[in-house]
């Protein structure tokens, strides 16, 4: 009986062992859709929790991805937030964006899915990612 704490504790340390999700440091695919059928692609990656890079490819035809500004990066018991504006210039600054989105989602295993607001915070879509396997 004197171990029967002891083995809680293992038992309960290993259900929260396999129920948190790794990090959010590596390569993400993203997509989704913002207002009526405009579909985008992201290829994201992740230096960090705090830092962040993205190629954003806009589906229409003869789009080329293009790198833009990840800003306001933040991630806090699984809840993934940042910004960016799919019309500003390449590599723009964050106090240069003029139609900043918000890109809030939940960080799973290995997938992220959330909503993308715009500046007055109305919900204009909804994106997802998953994890690419390491090379």
């Amino acid at each position: 009986m004197r171990n029967s704490g002891w083995l809680l504790g293992v038992v309960a340390g290993g259900a929260l062992w396999l129920g948190c999700a790794p990090g959010l440091t590596g390569r993400w695919d993203a997509s989704g859709e913002v207002e009526q059928r405009r579909l985008f692609g992201m290829d994201l990656t992740f230096q960090s929790d705090e830092a962040g890079t993205l190629t954003f490819t806009d589906r229409a035809p003869g789009s080329t991805g293009r790198p833009l500004t990840t800003c306001k990066l933040t991630l806090a018991d699984g809840a993934l937030s940042f910004q960016l504006d799919p019309q500003a210039a390449p590599n723009a600054t964050c106090a240069s964006l003029a139609r900043p989105l918000t890109f809030k989602g939940t960080l799973g295993h290995d997938v992220i899915a959330g909503d993308i607001t715009d500046a007055a915070g109305n919900r204009v879509g909804m994106w997802r990612a998953f994890r690419k396997p390491t090379e």
